[in-house]
């Protein structure tokens, strides 16, 4: 059990983390995904683990690569449909090319390695410097760099596009 100082930092650090890893566990999840109780589950997971994790310098990149893990896992498992239906709206295309561009960097994340994968989601969606991606992956920040290299010519080949316009272009 933990104390209750041990307690209200937890509580201090699932606050500051939850909208982030929501914000970006909506970005690789098709739609209709329920991805609070993915983020939940993360949420558990770091409590399980918290008086390792607590010491940690880079907590949040350990709980955001786990939000991420937790994420494309629960994706793998689902089956759907990337049929588009047709349109009804202006608004309602503009979501639907949004929902297809997720789902197609989602499916071009799944062909990545599992290290290019964890580098390119820490590095670029949650935008966290090289160093901390090293940190949370336990490498060097060379062999980051060389993961995030790999893992984005991967994505323009598979994307056809750079894939930056794809993950910046979402909200």
């Amino acid at each position: 059990m933990l104390s209750d100082t041990d307690e209200e930092e937890f509580s201090t650090f699932a606050r500051l983390v939850t909208p982030v890893a929501l914000r970006v566990v909506r970005r690789i999840s098709p739609p209709g995904s329920d991805t609070e109780a993915v983020v939940a589950e993360a949420i558990a997971r770091a409590f399980l683990h918290w008086a390792r994790l607590r010491t940690l310098s880079y907590r949040e990149a350990w709980f955001y690569r786990v939000a991420t893990n937790l994420s494309l896992d629960a994706t793998r498992r689902r089956r759907f449909s990337s049929e588009v239906g047709p349109a009804r709206s202006d608004s309602s295309t503009q979501f639907e090319d949004r929902s297809l561009q997720r789902m197609e960097l989602k499916d071009a994340l799944l062909l990545l390695s599992n290290k290019q994968r964890q580098a390119v989601v820490l590095r670029y969606l949650l935008d966290l410097p090289v160093n901390d991606v090293a940190s949370a992956m336990r490498l060097r920040s060379g062999t980051v760099r060389k993961h995030l290299e790999r893992g984005l010519t991967a994505l323009r080949s598979s994307l056809g596009t750079d894939p930056d316009e794809v993950i910046r272009g979402q909200s």
